[in-house]
């Protein structure tokens, strides 16, 4: 699977903007759910802009209502992405819906991009840590994406000391014949440099119920790491992690 679609919309009214769309957004079936995505405007940069998603077996819309529109200078509508297949890797066609007005086919620019997930894997092999299963690379690359190549709590962008971590983590006891199956959407996963990754795994740290700061077990009695007790964490840029994937860390280790 691609790691990202881009649509460039070349309609008048939409003057070139581009909606950059990770694929593991599509990964699964959604009801009217926010997120947020990245925007680019030809000349001034890229935005996140938030809207609506709703996924199904062969179509995702989005929706964007006025307010947001209003806060991102973008045009509100629903856009409707058709997709060729079950798999939901391509899209047939597009159409779009202004508000009030029924659906009609426009004809933007569609890619889609591999690089980063190439990238990814020349790191995570150059350090001996390739995953057997390409969802888990598509994963740290969609991760990597989101959260832009910045640990979450220390703010650190060297790509070689980052790891994409799971939040809430598939904990069935297989008996050692299968691997475990990790829910690899976007929203179970934060970019954290790897000694924090480490402590997060082993429970000596977790995300604050609403995900805005860290929480600090007492077992984690290293004064190096004081200055984790209460630090923010940096939200990334669309597809925040969910409040029942938070939860269920936090109950995991002991802080509920």
């Amino acid at each position: 699977m691609p790691k990202l679609m881009t649509i460039q919309w070349i309609n008048q009214e939409a003057g070139g903007a581009t909606d950059i769309l990770p694929m593991l957004l599509f990964s699964r079936e959604r009801a009217n759910e926010q997120i947020s995505h990245r925007l680019r405007w030809p000349g001034t940069g890229v935005v996140s802009v938030r809207c609506r998603l709703s996924v199904s077996s062969d179509y995702a819309e989005l929706t964007y209502d006025a307010a947001e529109a209003k806060r991102s200078d973008i045009w509100p509508g629903r856009a409707k992405l058709v997709f060729r297949n079950g798999g939901r890797d391509q899209v047939d066609h597009v159409l779009w819906a202004n508000p009030g007005e029924p659906y009609e086919r426009l004809e933007p620019v569609i890619q889609y991009v591999d690089d980063g997930t190439e990238g990814e894997i020349e790191r995570q092999t150059r350090f001996g840590r390739m995953s057997k299963r390409p969802e888990q690379t598509v994963f740290s690359a969609s991760v990597r994406d989101a959260y832009n190549e910045t640990c979450a709590v220390t703010g650190c962008t060297t790509p070689e000391a980052l790891d994409a971590a799971h939040i809430k983590v598939d904990e069935r006891d297989r008996g050692g014949e299968e691997p475990r199956v990790d829910d690899n959407s976007i929203e179970n996963g934060i970019l954290l440099r790897a000694d924090i990754h480490a402590m997060f795994d082993a429970g000596l740290i977790s995300l604050s119920k609403d995900g805005k700061t860290v929480d600090v077990s007492e077992r984690l009695s290293d004064e190096t790491y004081s200055f984790l007790k209460g630090k923010k964490i940096s939200p990334p840029m669309y597809s925040p992690p969910s409040r029942d994937n938070i939860l269920s860390h936090r109950r995991r280790f002991g802080f509920e």
